[in-house]
């Protein structure tokens, strides 16, 4: 059941869906159980929106942002693929998880396109690294649990914003789903205080 609360966004689509048939078919008391579902579902998503929606919207329509966010897998990538498919996709940003001393060496070739990065390369699933188009005012790094993730202040086109790069735990088992929850939460907390 830990992993049915990972889908609350969607649950909020299907809802609003169900609640716009059901208010067509004016059956109130469905409407009723329908935005009861909906207050539920939106609950935990509330801290994560941001409190000024149309200002950022406004601020970002003029230049789309491209991130890629790629867990490379410490055990064994593909460095050719991952390379081919960062110059097809062309993002501003690049965030690889799982960034080893050897991803280091063989993604060495991203210095050219991104002249600003931060690299912290570990063995084990734990490295993580920053490539960006964009200046980067400050970078540097926190402690998510016990994994490190990055805080940066990236100048854009556009204006400056922060970019937090993570590594959550993937929530496979209930004990995992608790982790992952924890880190959200401390997510959360680092960017309130």
């Amino acid at each position: 059941l830990d992993l049915t609360t990972h889908f609350r966004l969607q649950y909020l689509a299907v809802t609003a869906v169900l609640l716009a048939l059901v208010l067509l078919r004016r059956q109130r008391r469905a409407a009723v159980a329908l935005l009861l579902a909906g207050a539920i579902s939106a609950a935990p998503v509330l801290p994560y929106v941001p409190q000024q929606i149309g200002a950022a919207a406004a601020a970002f329509t003029s230049a789309p942002l491209k991130v890629a966010a790629v867990n490379v897998s410490y055990r064994q990538f593909s460095a050719r693929r991952l390379l081919e498919t960062i110059g097809e996709a062309a993002p501003d940003i690049v965030l690889i998880v799982e960034f080893t001393p050897h991803a280091a060496e063989v993604l060495a070739t991203l210095d050219s396109r991104y002249p600003h990065s931060f690299k912290l390369p570990a063995e084990g699933p734990y490295g993580i690294a920053l490539w960006s188009r964009f200046e980067l005012d400050s970078v540097g790094t926190f402690q998510l649990d016990r994994v490190p993730a990055i805080e940066a202040r990236v100048r854009s086109p556009t204006g400056v914003f922060t970019l937090l790069g993570v590594h959550l735990s993937a929530p496979t088992s209930p004990r995992r789903a608790a982790q992952r929850t924890a880190q959200l939460d401390l997510l959360a907390s680092h960017r309130a205080g």
